[in-house]
């Protein structure tokens, strides 16, 4: 199973709601700086973003506490 947030977080090296119009970026993902491995950094920094209520929709967008909730 493709997980999102993990993808995000590895290919951009942050992870950002994509909710159109939404800038809101998971902070921890800007301040940690990403080390080699980075798919290690990138599975941690996805499992923080999810205890902090960040999601995938239906469509696999990645999506904010405030937008998660919406769903």
């Amino acid at each position: 199973m493709e997980d999102r947030i993990v993808n995000q977080a590895f290919t951009e090296l942050m992870t950002s709601c994509e909710f159109s119009g939404c800038t809101r970026d998971f902070e921890e993902s800007l301040k940690v700086v990403a080390r080699d491995p980075v798919w290690d950094w990138s599975v941690n920094m996805a499992a923080k973003a999810r205890m902090a209520g960040w999601t995938c929709d239906q469509q696999g967008k990645v999506r904010c506490p405030i937008h998660s909730q919406n769903e």
